[in-house]
């Protein structure tokens, strides 16, 4: 076949950035870990490169939509009025340069947003879930996430965020089931915003930031959780904070310790009995 020809203008220029997102979105859809989305879209790029599937350029336009049927990487560009444009193709009846570009484009892909994702997650199951929800995990159970999230994943932002949504999860899966609620400077926390904090923390960590890290689009009541585990971090040692979230799950020394400190029950809760339960549990 006569090797398509290189662009001459913004309506023939084949989007290798849109043929990478289309083979990752069909790499997520197929995959039941994290692992295996990390092994699917490298294989299904080694697939593309060699020419064993038709991959989609999507004309670099706004207003271009895509489609993933069975193995093939296919674009509808009517609504941009391109119908003329060539926008699937096999790899090797391109011309050289451009097979070497999209080759490059999609090792960076994997570089810069695969890689990155799915790092130290790959235990990790991969689920629909409700638009918004990057994943969900048991107390010293299994986790997953989104599938939606990882097939949408255009850059090294969402890569992060998906990697820390992973690791996030892997903190409740680390996660014992605590003896009950603590006082934390006079305020009740229950036992949810104790898990989500040590979560939100092992999260931070994951990905290289600190434990004032606040992620993109985090919740308030996740950004109150991590509050809370900075204090008791800060108040009673990181060791046994930790020890209490992922050993022993004994809220009374917590909350003795943080009374000792000043940071936990007022003198009226202590009169009151306020926490007592944790104490004795």
């Amino acid at each position: 076949m006569v090797p398509v020809e290189a662009s001459t203008g913004p309506d023939r220029s084949l989007d290798f950035e849109a043929a990478a997102l289309n083979i990752q979105r069909e790499a997520a859809g197929r995959a039941a870990t994290v692992s295996q989305f990390q092994t699917n879209f490298h294989t299904f790029a080694q697939d593309a490169l060699e020419g064993r599937v038709t991959v989609s350029f999507i004309p670099q336009s706004d207003e271009a939509t895509t489609t993933v049927t069975g193995t093939e990487y296919t674009a509808d560009v009517s609504a941009s009025g391109m119908e003329g444009t060539k926008a699937a193709v096999t790899v090797t009846d391109l011309a050289e340069e451009q097979q070497a570009e999209f080759r490059a484009v999609l090792d960076a892909h994997e570089g810069r947003v695969i890689t990155p994702a799915t790092d130290a997650i790959g235990n990790l199951g991969v689920e629909e879930m409700p638009e918004g929800q990057l994943g969900e995990a048991e107390i010293g159970g299994r986790g997953r996430v989104s599938k939606g999230m990882l097939a949408g994943m255009s850059g090294s932002v969402d890569a992060k965020q998906a990697n820390h949504a992973g690791k996030h999860e892997q903190g409740h899966m680390d996660s014992v089931h605590l003896s009950g609620n603590l006082v934390v400077d006079g305020q009740v926390e229950v036992t949810r915003t104790l898990y989500e904090s040590y979560a939100e923390l092992t999260g931070n960590r994951g990905v290289g930031e600190g434990v004032h890290y606040n992620r993109p689009g985090q919740p308030e009541d996740y950004a109150h959780a991590q509050k809370v585990g900075v204090i008791l971090e800060e108040a009673v040692g990181r060791a046994v904070y930790e020890q209490t979230l992922t050993k022993d799950g004994d809220v009374g020394r917590l909350q003795a310790a943080l009374d000792a400190r000043g940071r936990g029950r007022t003198a009226q809760q202590v009169r009151e009995g306020v926490g007592e339960a944790a104490l004795t549990a």
